[in-house]
Order: C-alpha cells, then sequence, then structure tokens
C-alpha cells in the first residue's frame, strides 16, 4: 500500500473593495509627520481604510500614482485592522504626489485594481479625502483617522463673511444740491428830496 502525501496550503480570503484609499496629503507645510526634523515632500502620505470588520493582510498588495501605478508594495507583515486605518508616508513608500494634481492607485496580490483617486492642483497643508463616495479638500487632514471637514475658503466666503446680518451698515453718502440765485438791492428813494419844493424861478 503505497503513502499518501498531503499538501496543505494556505490562502488569503478577502474582498477586494473592502480597503480604500481614504486621503491623500500632496502638499505638507505644518507638520512634521515623520519626524525627521523638517517639514518637507517627505511628509507626504497616502491613508488607506478597512470598511471590514475584520483584519485584512495586504501581504502583497501594490500602491502607486499616476507614472507607476504599482510603484510600492507591502510588505508581508502589513496588515489592516478591522475599521481601521494605515498610512503610508513618502519616506517608506517613495510615491512623490504631484502637487498640480495626481492620481493614486491600489491594486491587490492578484493584480487587481481595487481602488483609484484622482486629484486636481493641491492646497498648502490640505488633506483631499473621501466623504462617502465622494471626495474634498479638508483643511484638517486626519493621519490614522475618521476625515474631518475643513473647507478650503473661497472668494465668496471671505466677501460672505466680511457682509454679515449682524455687521453695521455702511455709512451712507447723501448728495445735496444748492441753487444759487444772484440778487440786486435797489436804493429806496429819498423821500425828503422828493418833498423840497422845485425852484420854478
Amino acid at each position: 500500500m503505497g503513502s499518501s502525501t498531503s499538501i496543505t496550503q494556505s490562502y488569503s480570503c478577502y474582498d477586494s473593495g473592502a480597503v480604500v484609499i481614504n486621503e491623500v496629503l500632496p502638499a505638507p507645510k505644518n507638520t512634521d509627520y515623520n519626524q525627521s526634523g523638517a517639514v518637507d515632500t517627505k511628509d507626504e502620505w497616502i491613508e488607506l481604510h478597512n470598511t471590514e470588520t475584520r483584519a485584512v493582510n495586504l501581504d502583497g498588495w501594490k500602491l502607486g500614482d499616476k507614472n507607476n501605478p504599482q510603484k510600492y508594495e507591502f510588505d508581508a507583515g502589513a496588515v489592516i485592522e478591522p475599521n481601521g486605518y494605515l498610512t503610508i508616508l513618502y519616506s517608506q513608500s517613495k510615491i512623490s504626489l504631484n502637487n498640480d494634481g495626481d492620481e493614486v492607485h491600489l491594486f491587490d496580490p492578484s493584480g487587481q485594481l481595487v481602488d483609484k483617486i484622482i486629484y486636481g492642483k493641491s492646497h498648502d497643508s490640505a488633506g483631499w479625502a473621501r466623504f462617502g463616495t465622494d471626495f474634498e479638500w479638508t483643511l484638517a487632514p486626519t493621519y490614522n483617522a475618521i476625515n474631518i471637514r475643513s473647507p478650503i475658503p473661497t472668494e465668496e466666503d471671505a466677501v460672505s463673511a466680511f457682509h454679515t446680518d449682524n455687521a453695521p451698515d455702511p455709512p451712507r453718502t447723501e448728495i445735496i444740491t444748492y441753487k444759487i440765485t444772484k440778487t440786486r438791492t435797489i436804493q429806496p428813494p429819498d423821500f425828503e428830496l422828493l418833498s423840497e419844493a422845485p425852484d420854478l424861478s
């Protein structure tokens, strides 16, 4: 009777759509995220969010930008916790986010594109963040945390802030027109002279 050999393989089960690109920071200006002692392009980051209630092993997943969509591959020990966040700094991924606009791609181990975001011209220290199915710029970027809305002020916002309902009315200017009439004084007659008798001689 021949011997049999048992081969056991371990498969990583996951829902590719459960992990999404949650926020990116293309133009850091205020915070030294990588704690290098300076704030520069190395503080740029890409944040992922696990929408599932179980952890997802990111071994073999890839992340990249428009020019190199699969530039960075996650290590075998990379895990994103249930409903958790995982942020990858430039100093780790070497993915440079273009300030004039770029794309960020996320691939699963099979090479399937599971998420992709596109952003336009960036704003200093603002995150391009996911809110539901839409993205918008926020002045309150959240590293490894739920996104917070803090919109970029527009020119209209600045005007409306200046002219609030509680602000006093601006001074009114009134134009008053004066009509000038020229007058002439007439000397009254001298009645004493008129009463003198005429010289008839």
